[in-house]
């Protein structure tokens, strides 16, 4: 159960992320009850590849550099997030092993939902839930296009 006056905290963090523009009032209130702050210090890992802990991630302050391992026991940068973007929500979803790693490179700040929440809001919630799975629907189709973009460059 969020705790009022933490959840007041977190709507103006919340409110300047572009996942919540065109989003009402009411429904970023809502989902401001459902998340949890998470800080990270520079150089700390904040999921691993493999790993099972699933959450969908709005970061808030700082930024989060993503990496692979390449089979061959190193790590490629597959991407450096920072304030505003969102993350893991592959593993919201499917629930199955993070595909990547994250470590913040500087001091970070991220609004966190874990699944049992998502499941909750879901069931208290559904006009919010649906707000919510349209914009992920959306972030995945955007970089399933971007992958096919580099996909088709790596291959000429």
């Amino acid at each position: 159960m969020a705790i009022p006056g933490l959840t007041s905290a977190l709507i103006p963090k919340l409110e300047a992320i572009p996942w919540m523009a065109n989003v009402p009032f009411r429904l970023v209130e809502e989902l401001a009850s459902y998340l949890e702050s998470r800080k990270f210090a520079r150089g700390e890992i904040i999921f691993r590849e493999g790993a099972h802990d699933h959450f969908l991630g709005f970061i808030v302050s700082g930024r989060i550099q993503i990496t692979k391992d390449n089979g061959e026991g190193q790590e490629r940068e597959l991407a450096m997030l920072g304030r505003g973007q969102e993350m893991g929500e592959m593993s919201l979803v499917d629930g199955h092993p993070r595909s990547a790693s994250g470590r913040a490179v500087e001091n970070t700040e991220i609004l966190v939902l874990r699944p049992e929440r998502f499941r909750e809001l879901r069931d208290k919630s559904p006009e919010l839930a649906l707000v919510l799975m349209t914009r992920v629907a959306t972030l995945l189709s955007q970089k399933l296009r971007a992958t096919s973009g580099h996909l088709v460059e790596v291959l000429h």
